[in-house]
């Protein structure tokens, strides 16, 4: 199974697994607190590869604009699902292949 079909797979559970796990909780508190030490006011943030779309909806009610990408759709809908207020989301984009059509490197 590719990367892309496994989160695909496991987007529905994927916060179960990793955003409620406490030691995932912790780690992101840490980056939180460094990202607000150095952001005042409302910024443009890429989050390149998105997930669940934790970080987006926290940036989100910080009043920051955010450009969410991830590879697998299935996290994208989560991320939609949950930020559907503030988040447009258009469409998933294949970033992993080259300009003449086989995958990247």
């Amino acid at each position: 199974m590719e990367t892309r079909q496994a989160f695909d797979k496991h987007a529905g559970v994927y916060r179960q697994v990793w955003s409620e796990n406490p030691l995932a909780r912790l780690q992101r508190e840490r980056l939180w607190a460094l990202i607000d030490a150095r952001l005042t006011g409302s910024t443009r943030l890429l989050d390149a590869g998105c997930g669940a779309g934790d970080d987006v909806e926290r940036a989100l009610h910080r009043g920051h604009e955010v450009v969410a990408i991830d590879q697998s759709a299935g996290m994208l809908r989560e991320v939609a699902a949950r930020c559907a207020l503030k988040l447009d989301v258009q469409h998933a984009v294949d970033i992993g292949a080259s300009p003449g059509g086989g995958r990247g490197p």
